[in-house]
């Protein structure tokens, strides 16, 4: 493993650890009713999908994907990486309609079944999805890029993950009246 790539595996890591919340919130959705728990659970993987995932997911498409189809000499070399990104956003956009139609702790068996599939929809095809970076991707940077040019891109990154935090108002908007 080479050190330039580390930041971003650091970065893998923390998300991996806070997408447990995910697997733990659809664990505790239970029939006829949600503790004050599961709700919040909800809340706080709405908030990490919106203010985390989801600018952590399109920078990665306008900073670091063009790399690799660079490296792999093709614009879609990267093309079912980023169709996770639109299902994550579109799992996400669900989560928040699902969340919104819940009024109180009383939900149907309809309501219980959509939030443990997309919770556990999330936290799987996230998961995976990191994994398939840090297997396939992150090592063709190490034997492809030099540092400068790894360290450029990660600063790429930065900037594009502050961008669309910039738009994070507009976000929430356009998540949570789906």
């Amino acid at each position: 493993m080479s050190m330039i790539t580390q930041p971003l595996r650091e970065e893998h890591r923390e998300l991996l650890k806070d997408l447990e919340i995910m697997r733990v919130t659809a664990d505790s959705v239970t029939e006829e009713h949600l503790t004050a728990a599961t709700v919040s659970g909800i809340e706080t993987c709405i908030d990490f999908l919106i203010k985390t995932v989801i600018p952590h997911s399109l920078a990665e498409d306008r900073a670091i994907y063009p790399v690799l189809q660079k490296i792999l000499g093709s614009s879609h070399a990267t093309e079912a990486m980023s169709h996770d990104h639109m299902v994550i956003s579109n799992l996400t956009r669900e989560l928040c309609y699902l969340r919104s139609h819940i009024p109180g702790l009383l939900v149907t068996t309809d309501q219980v079944q959509g939030l443990r599939r997309v919770l556990y929809g999330l936290y799987i095809l996230i998961k995976t999805h990191i994994e398939k970076e840090e297997e396939h991707y992150i090592p063709l940077m190490e034997e492809n890029l030099q540092p400068e040019e790894f360290t450029y891109m990660m600063e790429s990154l930065d900037i594009a993950v502050a961008e669309v935090r910039k738009d994070i108002p507009m976000l929430l908007e356009g998540f949570k009246s789906s």
